[in-house]
């Protein structure tokens, strides 16, 4: 699910129009902060908002009533391609753990160039979160300078920290995705009420997009019932395989996947026993995470006592 090929909004509408309305009156904010859980459309509101304000006066401009792109758009065209000459993104590389200084100095080398057809020109820069000192202190030094031709917009994963020296710079919009237009997405995407159809132990949850639709891609590539699908049985499967090693999506949200078992059947049972083994599973995960402990034999331990295999 590529932000950059997203051509429908879904949510968002009020500020959305904010932001149109400021932008209009000459008063949008060149620096902006936009916060939130990961995977619940940040950078593609932005993909949006850029669109609107580069295809202006174009054939094809942005549909703001239906919050959609025009793909036959010439900006979006450009985008799509990397050769839009007012435009800039940066994102995480692959492999790579932070976004490099190297990055920020191609970002000011263009910052430095004239801007075609006297728009603005404006920078992206995805998973903010991702800078390291270096590309961060090389970021302030431009995010002080008053340049009112150029606008930054920057995504921020907000389960992660930020050097508040950036924070401070920005005016910060805080993105909260409702379980409808969750559903809404996931369906538009996946198409034939996918969400509908998801396991109680899942569709009752207040998750994001993404989460979703990587489980429904992992259910379909191993034969899974996405629709019957319970928690215990998942943690079950990924453990007999040790997908927690192997898959990256596994990897990622096998915290997640505890908790979920944890809050479910603690609100069904309401045991002491389920209460303090979350605190000590919880803890631990994190003691595995932070010294690099074997995180095998958590999961060996985790089966034995609370899914008794």
């Amino acid at each position: 699910m590529e932000s950059i090929k997203q051509t429908n909004l879904i949510g968002y509408k009020n500020l959305f129009l904010n932001l149109v309305h400021n932008f209009e009156q000459n008063n949008l904010p060149n620096k902006i902060l936009l916060s939130g859980k990961q995977g619940i459309g940040k950078s593609i509101f932005c993909y949006h908002l850029v669109n609107y304000i580069l295809s202006k006066n174009e054939n094809f401009s942005y549909n703001l009533d239906e919050n959609t792109i025009n793909r036959d758009n010439n900006s979006y065209k450009l985008i799509l391609n990397s050769s839009h000459p007012n435009f800039f993104s940066i994102s995480l590389k692959p492999e790579k753990k932070n976004i490099e200084i190297s990055q920020i100095k191609e970002m000011i080398n263009f910052t430095n160039k004239s801007s075609f057809y006297n728009k603005s020109k404006i920078i992206l820069i995805d998973n903010v979160e991702k800078l390291n000192s270096s590309s961060s202190n090389a970021l302030l030094k431009t995010l002080e300078e008053p340049n009112n031709d150029v606008l930054f917009l920057m995504v921020y994963n907000n389960h992660f920290s930020l050097f508040e020296t950036i924070k401070s710079r920005c005016i910060q919009f805080k993105l909260n995705l409702s379980k409808t237009d969750c559903s809404k997405i996931i369906n538009n995407l996946l198409g034939d009420n996918i969400f509908d159809n998801f396991a109680p132990d899942f569709k009752n949850l207040n998750l994001n997009p993404l989460f979703y639709i990587e489980l429904f891609n992992f259910c379909n590539e191993n034969n899974i019932d996405y629709s019957n699908l319970l928690i215990e049985d998942l943690l079950k499967f990924i453990i007999s395989k040790k997908l927690y090693m192997k898959n990256s999506y596994i990897k990622n949200n096998i915290k997640l996947f505890i908790e979920i078992y944890f809050k479910k059947n603690f609100f069904l049972k309401k045991s002491l026993f389920l209460y303090k083994n979350y605190n000590y599973f919880n803890m631990k995960y994190n003691s595995v995470m932070n010294f690099n402990l074997d995180f095998e034999t958590f999961m060996i331990e985790f089966n034995s006592v609370m899914l008794n295999e």
